[in-house]
Order: C-alpha cells, then structure tokens, then sequence
C-alpha cells in the first residue's frame, strides 16, 4: 500500500506521478543536502534538506518512463513508499 509523507528507506520501493501516469523504482541513496547522480542521457541533480531529502533512485528495468534501470532522483515528498522494511 501506498503512503505519501513518509521519508521512504534505502531499499524501499516508491513511485511517483509523471507526465505518462506513474513511475516506480528502488530507493538506493538518501542525502540531507543536494545530490548528483549520473545516468545514461546525462546528470541529473536534485536539492535535498533535512525535512525534504533528496532522493536517488534505480527505475525498473521496463519502466519507460524513467529510462529504465537508469537512476534518477527525487525529492522525498514527490514519492509514495510502495514497499519496505520500516
């Protein structure tokens, strides 16, 4: 079940919306301050903070939308934690 609000887990399985509907991936960094990662079409950044962190993701390997496989990030309060331990 999805909850919004919840600052999701490395490991975690979140989605969030996109112009096509919904992407999901798995959460494999989490930082307090801005974030860098590099994927395959470029680098991609993303401001963080400790109520907001950012958020560095793996998309599914058939996620379209995301590049699959390809990471991006996000802000915490634009995902949905599908999945997780906590």
């Amino acid at each position: 079940m999805a909850t919004k609000n919840e600052v999701p887990q490395v490991g975690d399985e979140v989605s969030w919306a996109n112009e096509g509907g919904r992407s999901s991936g798995r959460v494999t960094d989490l930082q307090p301050k801005p974030m860098t990662v590099k994927s395959a079409s470029g680098t991609k950044s993303q401001e963080g903070s400790q109520n907001n962190p950012a958020v560095a993701i793996v998309g599914d390997p058939d996620s379209v939308a995301i590049e699959g496989g390809n990471p991006v990030t996000k802000q915490a309060s634009s995902l949905s934690r599908e999945s997780g331990d906590n």
